[in-house]
């Protein structure tokens, strides 16, 4: 329990990081796109308790149909229209908002992640996780932001849809509104498992996508794939290709079984207590206790939450898959560089001959491994010197 309580507190951190970074991209679309996503989220309610007024002045005309019912149906109706016209008009204009929003979202997070490269030693690069880190990273940087943007969006809207018709319920008894709360929640629990069992698979994976990079070199990529095809080693690369791919469709298969099992499971509760709802609504109908328009109002307002529900929990199950991914982008934008420039540097006269000399020195990125062991040398840049060695015998590291 305490490892959960751990985790969600992580995930909370996670998300204002992310949505703090989305705001730092361009604070005016932001707050745009936040002000008319709640409008347009809101609209459908009142559509419905419109619907509901036309639908029992419909009724009274047809009893009595007199001019002032007549005219009242006229007149919700062209406020329904209204009202259709003005969302139309929102969604629309929230589009153009949003694309230019993940543009301006998509080119700070490859610009941090452009100037945190640069900003690192050489070190790192020598250090077979910090590949795996930026393998994971490089992955996720260029689609990841947008569907982290994208579901935030998704989660405001389906929030405002479902409180605005909670709203409506609420003039049901509160077990009513309680039912529909209570068999949501299995939904969310489910996704958010299944969403970290996808992530540990898919994190775990990052060493063997990153050997199945190399190995589609080796097959299709031009010196590589020369290189292998001379050495004959197409069979080995395809059986090497063959091992891998079949360990991650078995864990694909798996994961996608219980997935399809569980969240059927969910939603049949759900959609029972929906209509076992829309049932006793109906029966109030019939005693006369609610009138028909309330019967379509309720019924559409149970229909909109589960709906709701339905894009919210998965909105929030693609979030946190989204931040968990982020997390390698955090962790990598949280590294510092190990040499720090000196604050006052000592300026060469380029007048004179400039000589750099090595004394006994020895060096290794990992202590107990040294690349360079008890070097010595002087050159001048008065003369050329050239560097020669195999692969992997430091002279990278000495330059």
């Amino acid at each position: 329990m305490r490892k959960t309580w751990a985790e969600i507190a992580l995930q909370f951190r996670l998300a204002s990081k992310v949505l703090k970074i989305i705001y730092i991209s361009s604070p005016k679309w932001s707050s745009l796109s936040l002000v008319i996503t709640f409008v347009s989220s809101i609209i459908p309610a009142f559509q419905l308790f419109l619907g509901k007024l036309t639908l029992d002045s419909t009724v009274s005309a047809i009893r009595s149909p007199d001019q002032a019912h007549i005219q009242l149906v006229v007149i919700y109706i062209f406020l329904i229209y209204l009202l259709s016209v003005f969302s139309n008009f929102l969604n629309n204009v929230l589009r153009h908002i949003n694309n230019t929003l993940k543009d301006y979202f998509g080119k700070y997070a490859l610009e941090s992640v452009a100037n945190k490269s640069i900003s690192l030693d050489v070190s790192f690069y020598e250090d077979p996780s910090f590949h795996d880190l930026m393998e994971k990273v490089q992955r996720e940087i260029y689609g990841r932001p947008f569907q982290v943007l994208e579901e935030t969006l998704s989660i405001t809207n389906s929030v405002f849809t479902i409180i605005s018709n909670f709203i409506i319920i609420l003039r049901l008894p509160f077990l009513v509104a309680f039912l529909l709360l209570v068999t949501s929640l299995p939904k969310l629990i489910l996704r958010l498992k299944l969403t970290f069992y996808t992530y540990a698979i898919t994190d775990r994976r990052s060493p063997d996508s990153r050997k199945v990079s190399y190995l589609v070199d080796l097959l299709i990529r031009g010196r590589p794939f020369v290189e292998s095809k001379l050495l004959g080693l197409k069979n080995y690369v395809m059986n090497k290709l063959e091992e891998i791919y079949g360990a991650f469709l078995k864990e694909n298969y798996e994961t996608s079984k219980k997935g399809v099992y569980s969240v059927f499971f969910v939603d049949f509760i759900s959609t029972t207590v929906g209509l076992l709802i829309k049932a006793f609504v109906a029966i109030q109908v019939i005693f006369q206790h609610l009138t028909l328009g309330d019967l379509t109002m309720y019924s559409s307002a149970v229909d909109q939450i589960n709906s709701s529900f339905n894009s919210l929990f998965r909105s929030i199950a693609r979030f946190y898959e989204s931040n968990l991914f982020l997390q390698h982008y955090f962790n990598f934008m949280d590294l510092k560089p190990k040499i720090i420039n000196p604050t006052h540097p000592v300026f060469l006269s380029p007048s004179q001959p400039l000589t750099v000399e090595f004394k006994d020195v020895s060096f290794g990125y990992i202590p107990e491994r040294l690349i360079l062991s008890s070097v010595s040398f002087k050159i001048s840049d008065a003369k050329n010197f050239a560097l020669v060695g195999e692969t992997g015998a430091g002279k990278t590291t000495l330059i």
